[in-house]
């Protein structure tokens, strides 16, 4: 991985105007539940208020996190990547990984931002401090996940849109794939295992398609 190319990216991202809103937007969602639903939602009966949070927030994660991979950090595809490639002397494919890894610093700073919030949540309801440090990890996996899955989509699309919505609907495939098949305990590292998977797929795939300009670029 470039460690230069992994730091510009990761300062990029985070001075852009959408990462901050994305932070404001998962810390005020969180709060928002707090306020409202004290005593937990009464739909939800058997769970306490902290663990419908962790629910709330793994669903307002899966919803932003595909967006602020996409929106909120740089990628060089196509000749874009061939002509960094050449600048900085270095294969795509580490080119690649350095998108995302930066990718994934920023997610997890999103994650992050909502931790104080759930350890409020936590004590709220009587829940020992280290339930919620041990369900970061699940979070992060799923950042993982959603920056692996924008790595591959914003490689073969250039319009944001759409690969916001296919990196959105991979990454909701594999969790809901995940949740079904394995205990909850095996989530975070079966994630985190899927993601490595689609990095190396998407670093081969620059590897084998981005290895020269295109015909148009003369």
């Amino acid at each position: 991985m470039n460690r230069a190319l992994l730091s510009r990216d990761v300062t990029i991202g985070m001075r852009t105007r959408a990462f901050p809103a994305v932070l404001c937007v998962h810390a005020a969602l969180l709060a928002a539940f707090i306020v409202l639903w004290d005593g937990g939602v009464p739909m939800l009966p058997g769970a306490n208020v902290y663990q419908q949070q962790r629910l709330v927030q793994l669903v307002v994660l899966l919803c932003l996190l595909p967006w602020a991979a996409v929106r909120c950090a740089p990628s060089a595809r196509g000749d874009e990547l061939v002509l960094l490639s050449a600048i900085v002397a270095d294969r795509p494919s580490r080119i690649v990984s350095a998108q995302f890894g930066a990718r994934l610093v920023l997610l997890a700073v999103v994650v992050l931002s909502g931790l104080p919030l759930m350890l409020l949540s936590g004590a709220v309801a009587a829940q020992p401090v280290g339930r919620a440090l041990a369900d970061v990890l699940p979070a992060l996996g799923l950042a993982a996940i959603a920056a692996s899955a924008s790595v591959w989509w914003t490689l073969g699309q250039a319009d944001r849109l759409t690969a916001w919505l296919g990196a959105a609907a991979s990454t909701t495939t594999a969790v809901a794939a995940v949740a079904i098949l394995l205990p909850a305990g095996a989530m975070a590292g079966a994630l985190t295992l899927i993601s490595v998977v689609g990095v190396a797929a998407s670093a081969s795939r620059a590897n084998l398609s981005l290895r020269y300009l295109s015909e148009r670029v003369a």
